[in-house]
């Protein structure tokens, strides 16, 4: 079985969906995105992915800017209400 990484990689290539893959410290904080911002030139605006997978096998991408905090059980919430539109990976 494909690991999640692998997955998703496969899914941008079926797609043909350009990317660049960067290797990185671990972004925990914004504190830390912009730390890695700076070291790798990056620009824009720091935000947190946050990679989910739904007890019915389906898995959502969560995304917030700097500054923004999550409310997980609401989140849960709104993710539990969704019909299924998501993208298989």
């Amino acid at each position: 079985m494909l690991s999640l990484y692998e997955r998703i990689i496969n899914l941008l290539a079926t797609h043909a969906v350009p990317y660049t893959e960067y290797d990185h410290e671990p972004i925990l904080t914004y504190e830390d995105a912009e730390r890695e911002k700076t070291r790798l030139g990056w620009s824009g605006i720091e935000s947190k992915n946050v990679f989910m997978r739904g007890a019915d096998g389906t898995y959502y991408v969560m995304m917030a800017v700097a500054g923004q905090r999550v409310d997980f059980a609401r989140l849960k919430e709104l993710l539990a209400a969704l019909p299924n539109k998501i993208i298989e990976v």
